[in-house]
């Protein structure tokens, strides 16, 4: 049972993604303003995260050469208590699918910037362990709807808000797995 300062981080993250999703996102200046702030609440509360055992999530980008997006999906998944393995930019489905069978983390973090990295989408959401969710954000969707579906995308975060609302309503019990 959650104590209560762990229900309030899950409130104040609530509150910004609910308003987030209906609202817009603020400026990137405000959403590393934010995220700077949670850290520091975390950290004057002593505040390990939402879950009793940190989650894992590998990231990368497969077609991002800058990893402004990424950076921020990382910054809040920090705050919200998980681990983060950070692949780096412009990776190839090979060295994401190798970590991903090594570490089995329970989440990988992908942006796709293009539609043209679908292929490399599909083999890399195929080809993951049955209990890593991919979630993957970016342009690419929006051109292409569909994608996530053809790729085996568990989730698709639209921006950081729908990444964190997708995290507080997920627990290792209600985990989506490809089995």
């Amino acid at each position: 049972m959650p104590d209560p300062i762990h229900n309030e981080l899950r409130e104040k993250l609530h509150h910004l993604s609910q308003q987030w999703m209906e609202q817009g996102l603020p400026t990137r200046e405000k959403l590393e303003t934010t995220v700077k702030q949670l850290a520091d609440w975390k950290r004057q509360h002593a505040v390990q995260g939402l879950w009793p055992l940190r989650p894992r999530m590998v990231t990368a980008t497969l077609d991002d050469g800058m990893g402004h997006g990424l950076d921020l999906i990382e910054r809040f998944a920090a705050v919200l208590g998980l681990s983060i393995h950070h692949l780096g930019l412009m990776q190839r489905p090979e060295p994401i699918l190798s970590a991903c069978h090594r570490m089995v983390p329970e989440f990988l973090g992908l942006t796709v910037l293009h539609p043209g990295s679908e292929d490399d989408l599909a083999r890399i959401g195929n080809g993951l362990p049955p209990r890593t969710c991919l979630i993957a954000g970016g342009p690419a969707f929006t051109y292409d709807p569909d994608m996530a579906h053809r790729c085996a995308v568990a989730h698709r975060a639209r921006n950081v808000a729908y990444f964190i609302d997708f995290l507080l309503n997920w627990t290792p019990l209600n985990a989506p797995t490809r089995e």
